[in-house]
C-alpha cells in the first residue's frame, strides 16, 4: 500500500509543477505606450469619420457634424470633452438622419 500512495504523491507533485501561468515569463514585447484621453478620443474620432464616410450611399450628403468632428479632432490644443461631445453629436445625427441599407450597410 505504501508504494501506491507514494506513486500518487509523485504523480501529483509533477502535475502541479507543470501548471504555470503566462505571467511566469517576462514578455519579449515592449509595453504598449499609454495614451491620454485626448489621444484615445482622436483615434476614435478618426475611426468614426472613416466609417461614416465609407458607409455613405452614393449621392448621400455627409452631415455637417462630420466636418465639426474633423475640426475638433484636428484643432491644436483642443480639449477631450469637446471632442467627446462632437463624437456624440455625430452618433446622434447618424441615427436620426440616415437609414441603414440591410443588404450592404450603406447609409441612405
Amino acid at each position: 500500500k505504501s508504494n501506491s500512495s507514494s506513486a500518487f504523491q509523485t504523480h501529483h507533485a509533477s502535475t502541479t509543477a507543470l501548471q504555470m501561468s503566462d505571467f511566469d515569463f517576462p514578455s519579449a514585447m515592449p509595453e504598449k505606450p499609454q495614451q491620454t484621453m485626448r489621444e484615445k478620443l482622436e483615434d476614435s474620432a478618426t475611426t468614426f469619420i472613416a466609417d461614416i464616410t465609407a458607409r455613405l450611399g452614393e449621392g448621400v450628403e455627409p452631415p455637417s457634424e462630420l466636418e465639426a468632428l474633423k475640426a475638433a479632432r484636428d484643432e491644436e490644443g483642443g480639449d477631450a470633452p469637446t471632442l467627446a461631445l462632437k463624437i456624440y453629436e455625430l452618433m446622434i445625427e447618424q441615427g436620426m438622419r440616415y437609414d441603414v441599407d440591410p443588404d450592404n450597410g450603406k447609409l441612405t
